[in-house]
């Protein structure tokens, strides 16, 4: 087993392709105008600052306005979806009998042949489901939250730092449904057609079949206009999550929804 074959999109992609998202998504999010939310996020940031500065080696300018606040906060989420790919699981041979049914869903893929591309699909969905609603849930509630100065366990520094967990989470499942070696989509459209299995026969080339092997299809020069596509969907659904932040819980519910089901169709050749 080669190092590659368990994190070629991950290093060589994942980072690059997140950090670009967060940026968009914080430029569109403070062009809608939401002065409540961009007010609390500044704040927000004072609170995270205050931590960083207990830290010598971390200690920066601080930054005033809340699209430079949300950089900050957010900038750990690159390495937080990177870190999704390291997890037993994810080990060839050792990995699959660990966990046959759900051991790949975070990675949109099947774990074995008794795993259908339908069940497999409906299961990496509801998970980025899950993950962006979780992330949703924490940031609002760092949105709502009150500091107190004697409170040194929860802050809404805290607070906004689990919804980045969550989210980065929700984003490594969104990314890896673009790869090639983990998602069969159709060029332009980008339809779901097939789920992939992490066996031998997906990570090793096999030229007769015109198929490069899962580390060469999950590099972005193989791929590029379906590594474009997972930036412009993980930009979409992070912006999804922040501009719903002084809404309530069915508005989001509703607005998430018609996001998912725009990036997720699935194709008439799907398999059964």
């Amino acid at each position: 087993m080669h190092i590659p074959e368990l994190f070629a999109w991950s290093w060589t992609g994942h980072g690059a392709l997140t950090s670009a998202a967060v940026t968009a998504a914080i430029s569109q999010f403070v062009t809608l105008g939401k002065s409540f939310l961009e007010k609390r996020f500044v704040e927000i940031y004072k609170v995270w600052l205050a931590f960083q500065l207990s830290k010598p080696e971390s200690a920066g300018p601080p930054r005033t306005s809340a699209q430079d606040c949300l950089l900050e906060m957010m900038a750990i989420l690159p390495s937080r979806v990177q870190r999704e790919d390291i997890h037993p699981a994810n080990i060839p041979v050792i990995g699959e009998p660990l966990n046959p049914k759900t051991g790949q869903v975070r990675h949109f893929m099947r774990s074995s042949a008794s795993v259908s591309s339908l069940e497999a699909y409906n299961a990496s969905k509801s998970y980025i489901i899950k993950h962006l609603t979780d992330a949703w849930s924490k940031y609002r509630e760092a949105i709502k939250y009150q500091d107190k100065w004697y409170e040194v366990i929860t802050s809404s520094s805290s607070l906004f730092w689990d919804g980045n967990f969550e989210l980065g989470r929700a984003l490594h499942t969104i990314e890896d449904s673009y790869a090639p070696g983990h998602v069969t989509r159709v060029p332009g459209s980008g339809f779901i057609v097939r789920v992939n299995i992490w066996d031998d026969e997906n990570r090793k080339p096999d030229l007769s079949k015109h198929w490069l092997g899962h580390h060469a299809l999950d590099e972005p020069a193989h791929s590029q206009a379906f590594y474009v596509m997972a930036q412009e969907t993980t930009t979409a659904l992070i912006v999804c999550v922040l501009r719903n932040l002084d809404q309530e819980p069915h508005d989001f519910t509703k607005d998430l929804t018609d996001s998912i089901e725009r990036y997720f169709h699935l194709g008439l050749a799907f398999e059964k």
